[in-house]
């Protein structure tokens, strides 16, 4: 999220994830797809995604719209 993001938002979004991650469906999905590890283990791997992509999104100039 921005930096600027007010706390009330990220609290809304932050509940809001938590209640779709106990869906079934969605845990279903998150297994499939490789994403049903703890959360250190993601903060782990987003950084590490972020190490790998954030360069080369950059090299690029690529920006979000909006």
């Amino acid at each position: 999220m921005p930096k600027a993001t007010p706390d009330d938002v990220v609290a809304t979004l932050s509940q809001a994830l938590g209640k779709a991650l106990q869906d079934p469906l969605v845990k279903t999905r998150y297994a499939e797809l490789g994403l049903d590890m703890p959360p250190e283990t993601m903060a782990q791997r987003w950084a590490s995604d972020k190490a790998t992509w954030q360069p080369l999104i950059r090299s690029l100039n690529i920006k979000l719209d909006g």
